[in-house]
């Protein structure tokens, strides 16, 4: 499935929008719920303490029905946010907070595309840790996620808000820098290099 970053941010504002009113519906259905089950309580309760006889099947019935009704559409709508929202995770990096290679394969090809279109330089890093498989096996895996954790941290603090900073796989990174030929770029890469 191809992505782009219209559809990202359009999940962006989708999601809040959508959180915004299963808030709100999951409130009133609380009060809608307890206020039935009140009121049919009420309804079975009264004829032995008031000696009244109160005829209301139907109206429990078509309450019931729909209080069924406003359930279910709640709990599809839950489901539609938490599928979209499964999407939109796949973005992210859950370890490091950086971008995943599945925004990244989109992105790169509406970066390649607007950069042939507009004429302008657009230069690719990768980054790699090199011996991050031992580093792993001397100290473990919570040092080594810790380790990643930093560089992501480390690399997202040393660029610019237009560069895009991402984890390739493993102990790979990337960075994308729009609007930067190779001898800018290299000497950010150089300056990073130092500074790690």
């Amino acid at each position: 499935m191809k992505f782009s970053t219209s559809q990202f941010f359009k999940m962006v504002n989708d999601e809040k929008r959508y959180l915004g009113r299963l808030f709100t519906t999951k409130k009133v259905l609380a009060f809608l719920n307890v206020l039935f089950a009140l009121a049919a309580a009420a309804i079975f309760i009264a004829p032995y303490l008031f000696q009244v006889r109160i005829s209301s099947w139907p109206l429990i019935v078509t309450s019931m029905a729909i209080l069924f009704f406003l359930n279910s559409w709640y709990f599809f709508y839950a489901w539609h946010i938490d599928k979209s929202r499964a999407h939109f995770e796949k973005c992210w990096d859950p370890l490091t907070g950086v971008w995943s290679r599945f925004y990244f394969d989109g992105i790169l090809e509406e970066e390649l595309a607007r950069a042939g279109r507009y004429h302008y330089a657009l230069s690719l890093c990768l980054l790699d840790l090199d011996g991050f498989n031992s580093y792993n096996e001397n100290f473990g895996r919570k040092q080594g996620d810790e380790l990643l954790k930093k560089f992501a941290r480390f690399l997202k603090g040393s660029i610019r808000t237009t560069d895009l900073v991402g984890r390739y796989n493993d102990d790979s990174f990337f960075i994308l820098f729009p609007h930067t030929d190779v001898v800018r770029s290299e000497k950010v890469v150089s300056r990073l290099w130092d500074q790690v």
